[in-house]
């Protein structure tokens, strides 16, 4: 697959655990999203086409879990259609 886009819904802070997408396109359990510089593994309990996106881990390849604002840009995909990570 290739990466996809889509935007926050509604503002996230640092220790949120799930997040609200304004297309739910392709999401799926186990794949990255990056949001601004960081990255997260969509959780194993995410249902298929729901905006509501349970997150099993932030902070990914090095990168800071951090808050962010709402209509922040969001790519997502497959780990291997990301490359390299946090490079």
């Amino acid at each position: 697959m290739a990466l996809a886009e889509t935007t926050l819904s509604a503002a996230i802070g640092a220790d949120a655990n799930s997040l609200v997408v304004a297309s739910a396109t392709s999401v799926a359990a186990g794949r990255l999203l990056q949001v601004d510089g960081e990255i997260m593994l969509v959780g194993s309990g995410y249902v298929t086409s729901s905006t509501t996106v349970p997150l099993a881990q932030r902070g990914m390849y090095g990168s800071a879990a951090v808050a962010h604002a709402a209509t922040a840009r969001i790519v997502h995909g497959a780990p291997s259609d990301f490359g390299s990570p946090g490079a």
